[in-house]
């Protein structure tokens, strides 16, 4: 469900996209419970296919909920953290908010480049 779903949104069928994502989230939390880190991918890839419609106010929520699920000191793979923030700095600077799109972008530079020293 996942893989059709973010298949259908990079070919821009979000109207496709959306159940199947939102049914690739609740699986996931059903089995997994809601702080896995795959939650986190679910959320979002949701709120990729909501920002892409300009639903900004429906993809935030879900941006900070996939952050509050990665951002943990023993984060297993910090470069999926550096990609959510990265994806809701576009967000944020696509809904005006430049500022807060700044910050979001350093810390995942920073964690990218944390992530390359780890794997020397």
């Amino acid at each position: 469900l996942t893989s059709l779903g973010r298949l259908e949104a990079l070919q821009g069928d979000y109207t496709t996209a959306e159940p199947l994502l939102h049914r690739a989230l609740d699986i996931r939390e059903r089995v997994l419970g809601a702080k896995q880190p795959a939650i986190a991918e679910s959320l979002s890839n949701l709120a990729l296919v909501y920002a892409a419609q300009g639903r900004y106010g429906e993809a935030e929520p879900l941006y900070q909920r996939a952050i509050g699920i990665l951002d943990k000191p023993k984060n297993p793979d910090p470069k999926a953290l550096a990609v959510v923030l990265e994806n809701y700095a576009a967000l944020l600077s696509d809904s005006g908010r430049p500022e807060g799109a700044k910050a979001l972008e350093a810390r995942a530079a920073s964690l990218r480049g944390d992530a390359m020293s780890v794997t020397k």
